[in-house]
């Protein structure tokens, strides 16, 4: 918890290691404390304005990250919220206080799923009384005062037993490895996490868990945790999932948006079986961030007045549960996989007017039922949106998982974002079935394969505005691929074949030569178009021999 760069005798005392680790399970709280020259925060003066001076003193553009006091400045802050990040994801929390100490300055901190609150610096040499009454307060608080959340229950001895027995009767019939790439089950650690259930006598169900699958550890994030679960009732085997949703005017749930798409016969999307927020349980107080509350404060320094989300914590039991889409096991299956998720966004589209924008490999999952035979599912329907008219603030925020966001909407930032459109979900696919291929299957790039998955899905750099901005190597993969990587080092036929032909819809159709005559994008109207025909999906129209081809290698 201390700078390489503070003196050891600050810190050091007889008998204990300064190499300790910091082990996040068991922290409290923290106390980073650094040099003055070190702080990342600055009060402002006292007769200026707050709502017009900033906090923080974050670098210029133009700073040597390397020599400058901004780069120290910028690891002080990074380690603070290392910390909060790391105990908020190991913890059950809903939210965390700390103390940042610069020489004789002293300030708190309140980080939740929001963002943090930071106080007004003050000297505990002139002014010991706020820390030591912050001190004696925070240790006479109770767990739900110090921020822990709902307590996690422990299953019984009986439910264990009964989470093993379906857990590998489960593992047997669907060919499911217990593992971290499928079943992640620690043998006897199973809790009790209740999910709220409106049918349900009680009010809840009783899911039993063991090691989480999928957590996020970002601070600022809907820290969403993924579970296979059973039913202490049915004993039916699921997947449980555990975040902070957006909570805003207008927001829906997941819950609600699969059983629009349930009733809308879209094909291979999750069935819920429960859900709702945790403070729906019967009493369970109700679980929100608080930052967003103080934001328009007029003691808050924030010129920007950037847009705060607020968060409520929220639980969904649904069925089936699969496995990683990154477990497939050769290149008919990610073929398949392929085909199965377009169904789903072709049916959301066409029978709802829903955009997914988010396709990417965390949101597909494999299910093989008894026989072995996979169908892929695409989950995380959170941040999916209807289709609005092209001038709606909705369809121009830029949402999914960088990795896979089509090439379009990467390059437009700021106020000339480009609005989401259905040809944007096609082409995610796109990127997920190529990583895929360059990361899991057999190919004779060798060395340059980290190169190439650099250059392609993670190039990103600042736009003028400051908005990052990216997609270079995905824009000349599409118009000149041997430039990025050469197919013929693909040693499948049927994947080169279907990656090329894939590309030639997006190069040829869709985003380039469109745009390049000033066309755009074809317009969206109330009701959704037809979409053009594609590689390998049997639904298009004009691809229907690239659709017979690949799929008789299936």
């Amino acid at each position: 918890m201390y700078p390489s760069d503070l003196p050891k005798e600050y810190y050091t005392a007889e008998g204990t290691n300064p190499r300790a680790y910091f082990n996040p399970k068991y922290a409290a709280s923290f106390v980073d404390v650094h040099l003055p020259s070190n702080r990342p925060f600055c009060d402002p003066p006292p007769t200026s304005a707050r709502a017009d001076t900033s906090l923080f003193t974050f670098p210029t553009r133009s700073f040597d990250y390397h020599t400058s006091a901004e780069r120290r400045r910028c690891i002080t802050l990074g380690r603070s919220v290392e910390h909060a990040s790391e105990i908020l994801d190991a913890q059950n929390r809903q939210f965390l206080l700390s103390i940042s100490i610069a020489g004789r300055m002293v300030r708190f901190l309140r980080w939740d799923r929001s963002g943090a609150i930071v106080s007004e610096a003050f000297d505990c040499v002139e002014r010991p009384e706020p820390l030591c009454l912050f001190l004696w307060r925070y240790a006479h608080l109770d767990d739900a005062g110090q921020g822990y959340g709902l307590p996690i229950e422990e299953a019984t001895s009986e439910e264990k037993n009964l989470f093993s027995t379906v857990v590998r009767e489960y593992a047997e019939t669907h060919s499911v490895e217990i593992d971290a790439d499928g079943i992640d089950y620690q043998q006897g650690y199973v809790d009790v996490i209740k999910v709220h259930d409106q049918t349900d006598p009680k009010g809840y169900r009783r899911c039993l868990v063991s090691a989480h699958i999928a957590s996020s550890a970002a601070v600022a994030s809907r820290a969403t945790c993924g579970y296979w679960a059973v039913d202490t009732d049915t004993k039916e085997i699921g997947f449980l999932k555990d975040t902070w949703r957006s909570c805003g005017n207008g927001m829906v749930t997941e819950g609600e948006i699969l059983q629009r798409l349930r009733k809308a016969n879209v094909k291979n999307v999750p069935e819920l079986i429960c859900h709702g927020d945790v403070g729906q349980i019967p009493g369970v107080v109700d679980q929100r961030t608080r930052t967003n509350d103080y934001a328009r404060c007029s003691w808050v320094c924030q010129p920007s007045r950037l847009a705060i989300t607020p968060r409520v914590h929220y639980r969904m039991f649904i069925t089936p549960a699969g496995q990683p889409l990154a477990t497939f096991r050769d290149s008919k299956e990610l073929l398949k996989c392929a085909r199965d998720v377009y169904y789903a966004v072709s049916d959301a589209y066409h029978n709802l007017g829903l955009l997914h924008r988010d396709i990417s490999m965390n949101n597909i999952v494999i299910v093989r039922d008894e026989h072995k035979n996979p169908t892929a599912y695409l989950i995380d329907w959170e941040s999916s949106a209807d289709v609005k008219p092209v001038d709606h603030p909705d369809r121009a925020s830029l949402t999914g998982t960088w990795r896979y966001i089509s090439t379009r909407l990467l390059a437009g930032g700021g106020e000339d974002r480009s609005p989401h459109h259905i040809y944007d979900d096609l082409e995610s696919l796109l990127w997920v079935v190529l990583y895929a291929v360059l990361k899991y299957l057999p190919h004779e790039h060798g060395n340059e394969t980290d190169t190439i998955l650099r250059s392609v899905f993670d190039s990103c750099h600042g736009g003028f505005d400051g908005t990052p901005t990216g997609g270079d190597g995905k824009c000349l993969l599409l118009v000149a691929p041997n430039r990025v990587l050469s197919p013929s080092k693909i040693p499948n036929v049927t994947v080169r074949e279907w990656s090329l032909d894939f590309r030639d819809v997006f190069y040829d159709r869709l985003v380039i030569k469109r745009l390049e005559r000033g066309e755009g994008l074809p317009p969206e109207t109330s009701t959704p178009e037809r979409l053009p025909h594609m590689p390998h999906f049997d639904s298009f129209e004009n691809m229907t021999d690239v659709a017979q081809k690949v799929a008789r290698q299936l």
